[in-house]
This record gives structure tokens, sequence and C-alpha cells, in this order.
């Protein structure tokens, strides 16, 4: 028995490097030795996997420390995936700044595997330049408006050891943006010696608006040195035509952006009504103060993947004229509509473009990009459509009910069924669907359609048809309510309703016969077919009236009379078997 244990305990250690991850690098130092700022180092790492196949994590960044903290870009070549002791050498390439001082510097260069394990490298270089200028790798200008000019101030140093003789700033930004610099040119910088700049850029009217917008690059020359950093000078491009907010109504719910940055903190889920409000502004008054009017003011609305008649969202509202001050500087745009059920749980970029033109014929135009994000939930049936036809009836007319319900959760609904109700007319219908199942790319659908008649005696009105769908035999999930109208009759007849055999459907809709559930009594079920939502009619007599969502329990007394008589069936069951027992003997 102990050698049995002994063995077993020697096999595990023998086999405990082809399990556990880990690995090593063989060079565990690099000294890169004198560089220049701006430079790319190039180096080579072997890494060695002694445990099983395991998976790398390369840095992006490295950190050095030295006359002053620099950050450089790092990257590796080749496949970060290692099977069990499998050996491979990596090139790396580090990017220096384009301005760093002289001296020596040094930093670490950390890889982890998987399962958290890591492995460094220590490297390091050093910077020696007669003539070193150090200066920003960017300048922002913060809020620029079209046909604005901005300053803005920076500063540049000789880090070298020894004088910076002629030193010349330039850009290769578009003129249209008039950079200039003051002083442009500088005949010499001792040693340590700093020098501030001041930047002057233009935004011409045509710039686009946005945010950290690129406009060119700053070069830096002097006798026996040049750099340069690209996409030096930035700023937040505004028009005089703003967006100052836009919200957003997910069924009872609301969220809002200030600005094209911010992200939305709430979902939505299939259809859900989604209401949209975007908030523009004249701002000429309180910027620039001046009185221009703003015309032919549009919003469009674009959503890629969101889908409506089998095209993707893109909704454009009528043209409005802002005045630059009063209550006519603002205005909403308002645009609604539902998330198709078909939608997949995942974020749907949103493109929100206004545009415009002021009386002097410059045109304006702001984009915001915003994610809408859509999650179903577990248990989401709904009734996707809900119709009578006609919508007003007299004496012995008939009339059809026609709903859908659709499950846009994403688990499978055992045991659906429906109520249809009017205490007055005396309706109260019930069914049962049994189970509609979950498919988030192709929605289960339940169309159904129950002809009824009515009866002379009823007083004129409308009468509140009232549909609900359950889940689990009695879990409220939906609630439609539509009037049906009814006009006098001269028939002094009781009025009374009467089912008429219902319509047939083309397909059944799929059922999960493998549940462990024993599923009650039945009766005879509708055909089920799996369609497009049905829209509701649109008279005014149609429209719903109640359009909510519950979760709640609510006991059904045709489901108890049903028990009871499985029970009353059992008894004489018994009975019968004891007596024929009895015989037998």
């Amino acid at each position: 028995m102990i050698k049995n244990i002994l063995a077993v305990i020697l096999s595990m250690l023998i086999l405990m490097p082809f399990v556990i991850a880990d690995f090593s690098i063989t060079n565990q130092a690099a000294d890169y030795g004198k560089v220049s700022q701006g430079s790319k180092i190039t180096e080579k790492v072997a890494i060695t996997n002694g445990g099983a196949e395991n998976t790398l994590t390369f840095p992006s960044t490295l950190k050095f420390t030295g006359p002053a903290e620099v950050s450089a870009s790092i990257s590796f070549s080749g496949s970060n995936s290692l099977s069990a002791g499998q050996s491979r050498e990596y090139n790396y390439e580090i990017t220096l700044p384009s301005s760093v001082s002289n001296g020596a510097y040094s930093g670490t260069i950390t890889i982890t595997d998987k399962d958290g394990i890591s492995r460094s490298q220590a490297v390091s270089f050093s910077v020696d330049m007669p003539v070193s200028i150090q200066f920003p790798e960017s300048l922002g200008f913060g809020e620029v408006y079209h046909n604005q000019t901005k300053s803005k101030e920076f500063t540049i140093r000789n880090t070298g050891s020894s004088i910076a003789r002629n030193v010349v700033l330039s850009s290769n930004a578009d003129s249209k943006f008039k950079i200039e610099f003051e002083p442009r040119t500088i005949s010499s910088m001792n040693p340590g010696e700093s020098k501030t700049i001041k930047a002057n850029i233009y935004v011409p009217y045509e710039e686009k608006a946005e945010k950290n917008h690129a406009m060119g690059s700053l070069g830096v020359r002097a006798d026996g040195f040049g750099s340069s950093a690209e996409n030096f000078f930035r700023a937040d491009v505004k028009g005089y035509l703003e967006i100052n907010s836009v919200r957003f109504r997910f069924g009872n719910e609301e969220d809002s952006v200030s600005s094209s940055t911010e992200k939305l903190d709430k979902k939505t889920e299939p259809a859900e009504k989604v209401r949209i409000d975007i908030e523009v502004e004249n701002s000429w008054r309180r910027v620039a103060d001046q009185d221009l009017d703003i015309e032919d003011v549009e919003a469009n609305i674009f959503i890629e993947g969101l889908e409506e008649d089998d095209e993707n969202i893109d909704y454009t509202s009528d043209a409005v004229t802002l005045d630059p001050d009063g209550s006519g500087k603002t205005h909403t745009f308002t645009y609604e509509f539902d998330i198709p059920t078909s939608a997949e749980d995942r974020e749907y970029p949103m493109e929100i473009k206004v545009t415009g033109r002021d009386e002097d014929g410059n045109d304006y135009e702001e984009v915001w990009f915003i994610d809408v994000g859509i999650e179903r939930i577990s248990h989401n049936l709904r009734i996707t459509s809900f119709a009578l036809s006609p919508t007003s009836v007299e004496c012995s007319s008939s009339f059809l009910a026609n709903f859908e319900v659709s499950n846009l959760g994403k688990e499978d609904e055992d045991y659906v069924r429906y109520t249809l109700k009017n205490a007055a007319l005396g309706i109260d219908e019930s069914e049962s669907l049994l189970e509609i199942l979950a498919d988030s790319s192709n929605d289960e659908d339940y169309t159904y359609r129950k002809n009824m008649r009515l009866v002379s005696n009823n007083k004129a009105g409308n009468y509140p048809m009232e549909l609900k769908v359950y889940r689990d035999f009695d879990v409220l999930e939906d609630i439609r309510t539509i009037n049906l109208a009814v006009k006098e009759c001269n028939s002094g007849n009781i009025a009374v309703k009467e089912e008429v055999k219902e319509e047939p459907m083309k397909e059944t809709v799929k059922v999960n016969t493998t549940s462990n559930v024993a599923a009650p009594p039945k009766k005879e079920e509708a055909p089920k077919t799996q369609k497009k939502i049905l829209p509701l009619l649109e008279s005014p007599e149609n429209q719903p009236v109640i359009i909510g969502r519950v979760s709640t329990t609510e006991p059904d007394p045709a489901y108890l009379l049903m028990a009871l008589g499985v029970l009353i069936i059992i008894a004489l069951a018994a009975v019968l078997a004891l007596a024929f027992s009895g015989k037998a003997r």
C-alpha cells in the first residue's frame, strides 16, 4: 500500500512541470549603450517554457528612471503562445520620446503568463548629446471657436552639454491654421537654459467641430540637432451651432450625456421604446456677442446594425432656424423608435450629426458618437401586437381578436398562457400556449386569432378588452388593453359571446417535449406560427390605453377546477380498480 502511494507521488512530481505553467528569460539584462532622442532601440529576448502550454502577456510601455522619468513604447514580434518545453527568441523595439535629457536611464521589462507568474529583464541606456533641446510632446489649446485665434505658451530647454546655436521652430500644419511662434528663432541657448515660446493658432469656419482635434506637428532644429513631435497642436474645435446634450429614455428609465466623450450608464432591451432628445444652441451671442441667425438646422441619427424595415435606423429631422438669443436660440429635436426584437446583446454605434448655415453663409457641422447598449433580461414575454377587427360592433356583429406573443428573454418559458377578458360583455377567455423557446437570433412568436360574436342589449360605449400573458402558469409577464366600441342596438336580447372556430396558422411554434416537468392536462391548442410582428391598427378607437409589464403571481380559477377534475378522475379509477379486483377473487 505504501509503495503504491509513493509511486503515485513520484509520478506526480515527474509530471508536475508539464502540468503547471512556468517560463524563464534567458538573457536577464540588456545595456543599449548611448542612444539619441527619439531613436528606436531594437533587441532580442529568449524565453523558454518549462511547464505546460502557456500564454504570455507582453508590456506595451516602459518606464525609465534617470535625470527625469521617461515613458517609452515597446512592441514584441511573434506569437505569445508557447507549447510545453518550447523555446523562442522574440524581437522587440523600444521607441524613445523626441525629448530626453542627457544622462543614464534604467528600467525593467516585465512579462507575465496566464497564471500571473512574472519574469523580468533589466535594461538601461544613456543619452549624451552635446546639443539636446527638450520640449513638450503636445500642446492643447482647449476650446477654440470657428473664426477665432488663440494663444498658448510652452517651454523649450537645452539639456545638452554645449551651447545650442541657431534654434528654429516650425510646423507642418496646414496654412489655414495660421500657426505662428513668438519667437520663432533663437540665436543661442546655453546648457540648462530655458525659453518660453508663445504659439498662435486660428480655426477657420470649415474646420470640423470635434474634441482634441489635431492640427500639425512641431519641429525644433539647431546646429547639430533636430527633432519633432507629431500632432503637437491640439484643440477642441467648436462651431456656433452646438449640441448641448443628448437625453435618452429607455422604457421608464432615463440617461443623458453632455459631451461626445461621455458614456451611457443604462442599457435597453429588445422591443423597448426609445426616445432621444437632442438639444442644440445658436451660441453666436453668448460666445462672440454677435447677432447671427443659423438657418436650415437639421439633426440626423444613424444607428448601424439596428434596422427598421430591413434598413439601418437613419432619421433626419425637419429644418428649423435658431435665433442668436432668447428662447429661440435653442431647440430640441425628438425621435422615438422601438428596439427591434431581433437585436443582439451588444453595443450599437450611434452617430448624431447636427448641421446648419448662418446668415453670412458659413456652414456648421457637429458630430457626436454614442454607443447604445442592448441586453436581454432572463424573462421577457411581450405582447408584441394586439388588435381588434373591426374596432366598432353592434347587435350580433362578430369581431376578431388578433395578438402575438414573443419571447424576447434569455430563458425558455414553460407553460405560457393568456387570458382575454371584459366582465361587462361576459368575455372570459383563457388558453394554454405551453412553451415558447428563447432564441435571440430568431425570436419565438405565438400568433393567435379568436373570433367572437356579440348580440344586442349592450349599452353603447367603449369596453376595454384586457389581454394578459403568463409564464409558469400564473407569473404575469405583460398586459395590453384596447377598446372595443359597442354601438346601440334596437334588439332586446341579452349580450353573449360565441366562440367560432379559430383560423388555422401556416406552421407551429417549436415546443420542447423533453422537459422533465409534467405538463398539466391541456386544452386543444390553436396552431402556432413564427412570423413578423403584426402592427396595431391605426384607428383612434384601437389605440392601447394600458401598456405595462409586471412580475407577480395571480392564481387562475380555471386551473384550480382543472386540478380538482384530475383528482376526481384518479379517485374514480381507484374505485373501479378495487371493484374489478373483488370480482376476480
